[in-house]
């Protein structure tokens, strides 16, 4: 009997012991946090990776709706090397929300999507221009043949080569300085 009540403190010190090998799962006795990339119990905030696959999916979209609005501007016949920037900060805003967050990997997807949809926008928008030309003139050509007529004048014309060429060259660029400044953007919301 008297060994169960001195053991009274041995089975404390075994509870004792229990709790610090758990604490060591969650931080140590002392109060110190576990390193974890992913969890950060001292502020009490979990965080967590973004989901790229709904990232990709909001950036799609943004590049999708951007090159709908670049050619449906173009048939105009006005080309703004500016609605580059619009198209990047649609795509990395739907990433972000999307995703609940950026990072590289989110960025590149971005950048890369933007540059296919203003290639896109730009090239059909192009060939609208020139099928919206011999419209005028009475002639009702189909996209295919305008198509054709399109790289003939790449080809011949050296202005509208250099017109073409500007436009998507000043739309990279916007795209390029919007996206710098979106990450600088996401870098001072991180600290």
């Amino acid at each position: 009997m008297d060994n169960n009540f001195n053991g009274q403190g041995s089975n404390e010190n075994n509870t004792s012991n229990m709790f610090n090998n758990q604490g060591n799962m969650f931080g140590d006795v002392s109060g110190n946090n576990v390193q974890s990339s992913h969890i950060d119990y001292n502020m009490g905030v979990v965080k967590q990776k973004p989901n790229m696959i709904m990232g990709i999916i909001g950036a799609l979209i943004g590049a999708v709706i951007g090159a709908v609005v670049w050619i449906l501007i173009s048939k105009t016949g006005y080309i703004f090397g500016i609605l580059g920037m619009g198209i990047m900060w649609l795509t990395m805003f739907l990433y972000e929300r999307m995703a609940k967050g950026m990072n590289i990997a989110g960025t590149i997807i971005c950048i890369a999507l933007t540059f296919i949809a203003i290639y896109i926008g730009n090239r059909v928008g192009a060939v609208l221009v020139v099928q919206s030309e011999y419209a005028k003139n009475a002639m009702d050509i189909s996209f295919s043949r305008s198509n054709e007529l399109f790289k003939l004048h790449l080809e011949i014309d050296s202005e509208f080569k250099s017109a073409y060429i500007q436009d998507l060259i000043t739309s990279y660029v916007f795209s390029i300085v919007c996206s710098i400044a979106l990450v600088a953007g996401y870098i001072r919301k991180k600290k």
